[in-house]
This record gives structure tokens, sequence and C-alpha cells, in this order.
């Protein structure tokens, strides 16, 4: 990707949130990379859906690296960004979900632990964000001459020196550039 671009921004932002511990945020902004990635092919009228998700995660992403496909995949981002519960989605087929996160325990990933009615998956937090990471670059690389995403891509939420008419000096903003001679 190209350094200045908005969205390698936002992937970048996912191993520094995991550097700082912030594994919540890590893993929410990892979940969406699927969504902004197929929005930006959209018009703005049209909302990204779960078949969009899906179909990006299947094509893109390394199955043993993200450890899901596509639908479930797209479940658990619904449960952990609408509730906050990974598990959450009444589709998933999962009673629990582990992320194992950074230190001397190892990791784990890609697995299910089944104890009689209760199944686990168990995923490796880095790994995970790693693989989504890796499936948007290679979905830029397909996408990066597309004219909807050219059109698209400077209007997301990005570090910026200020919004034109509302604001200078540096901000994380997104919107359309201003120009004083437009007014």
């Amino acid at each position: 990707l190209n350094p200045a671009s908005p969205l390698e921004n936002i992937l970048n932002d996912i191993p520094r949130a995991i550097a700082a511990r912030l594994y919540y945020p890590a893993l929410a902004v990892a979940l969406t990379v699927p969504e902004i990635c197929m929005g930006l092919t959209l018009d703005k009228s049209v909302r990204v859906k779960g078949h969009h998700y899906a179909a990006f995660v299947d094509k893109y992403a390394e199955p043993v690296g993200l450890g899901l496909n596509g639908e479930i995949c797209y479940q658990l981002r619904c449960g952990v960004l609408h509730r906050g519960d990974a598990s959450a989605h009444s589709e998933l087929p999962l009673t629990d979900l582990i992320f194992s996160i950074p230190g001397p325990q190892g990791r784990t990933h890609a697995k299910d632990l089944n104890i009689g009615r209760f199944t686990a998956g168990m995923l490796d937090l880095e790994t995970f964000c790693h693989a989504m990471c890796t499936a948007a670059c290679g979905w830029w690389a397909d996408h990066h001459s597309n004219s909807k995403v050219l059109e698209n891509i400077p209007s997301l939420l990005s570090p910026r020196d200020g919004l034109g008419l509302f604001v200078y000096g540096p901000i994380i903003g997104c919107g359309k550039e201003f120009d004083w001679e437009d007014a």
C-alpha cells in the first residue's frame, strides 16, 4: 500500500494497538477491515452487507492465518461490534471464543475445544489481526486502480492537518477536502 493511504493508516494502527496492549480496539478494527475495503468499492448509498464481508474474507484471507471462513468471521464481527460479546451472534457455531494475547503462555490458533455441549473457538489475536491486514493488502493490490475506490478512499477517517472550513491543526477526520475558492 501507499504509505500515505488512509487505508494504510488504519492497518498500521492494529499492530500499534496490540503493542500498547489495547487488545479489544485491535480486534474491533481488524474485524472492520473487510467492511472498509468492500465499502470503498460501493456507492456511498449502498450499505456493506454480510455477503460482501464474507466474500472479502473468503477471497483474500488465508484460512489458516485467519482461522475462520467468511460467514463465521462476519458472525464474530457482529457479536463483537454490536454486543461486545464474541459469541453473541445467534448463528455462530461456538458457545465461547478465546483469543490468546501476547505473552509467555504461547500461541494457540484456529483450534476448537469441545467439552460436552460446549465448544470454544481458540484464536491467537496477533495471528488473526495480521491475517486480516494481509488480506487487505491483497485486496488493495486488486483494487488500487478501481475508479470507485479512488473516488472513495480520500474520505476515509485518517490523520489530517485540519479539515478545511472547520478546523486547522492535527486531527483525525473524514470528509471532503474544502477549497476556499469553492465557497
